[in-house]
């Protein structure tokens, strides 16, 4: 037989219970930071890393609001991607070939050399994209490889960020590109 629930005495779900959060905590975030993009000087000055990071923010989101691509996946990639800013503004690669890192990860099964050469992919095609003809290499080498590393970071470790940057690379790589430029 089945059991009766009493929704009365049923224990009402506090608001600081950890969720991931959903489309629309991650649109009202998106434009908060694109409000705030707004008040944020044209010119960068000196930043301690909480600013730099929050100018990565703040322009990464208006230009995914602006590009209407309002999906939870362009919002977490948007959000990954100044992460990754941030990281690359204060440490150095260890190396910026992406076959070191797919030879690592399919050697150790190692998701973070996945996840580290799909960084490395994405960085030289949405800031540098210059150096994407070293070494008989071209820019469509790093996407498809950028997109390869992230989809098996993704099985790999089972984060869902991986899956959502395969899927977006490209068009996130654009958003990149022009936002950095406009720094």
């Amino acid at each position: 037989m089945a059991e009766i629930i009493n929704f009365l005495s049923a224990r009402p779900k506090k608001k600081n219970e950890s969720r991931s959060p959903g489309l629309t905590d991650l649109l009202q975030q998106a434009v908060d930071l694109s409000r705030e993009a707004k008040t944020i000087q044209d010119t960068v000055s000196a930043m301690n890393l909480k600013e730099l990071k929050r100018l990565f923010e703040t322009r990464l989101q208006a230009a995914v609001l602006e590009r209407r691509m309002l999906t939870e996946q362009a919002f977490l990639c948007g959000l990954y991607i100044s992460n990754l800013l941030l990281m690359l503004s204060v440490k150095v690669p260890t190396s910026w070939y992406a076959t070191d890192y797919l030879i690592e990860g399919f050697e150790k099964s190692s998701p973070s050399a996945m996840q580290q050469g799909g960084d490395i992919c994405f960085a030289i095609c949405a800031i540098f994209p210059e150096r994407g003809n070293w070494r008989q290499m071209n820019p469509a080498f790093y996407r498809e490889a950028g997109v390869s590393l992230y989809y098996h970071y993704y099985t790999l470790s089972g984060r869902e960020i991986g899956y959502h940057m395969s899927s977006n690379f490209s068009a996130m790589a654009e958003i990149t590109k022009e936002c950095v430029r406009s720094l």
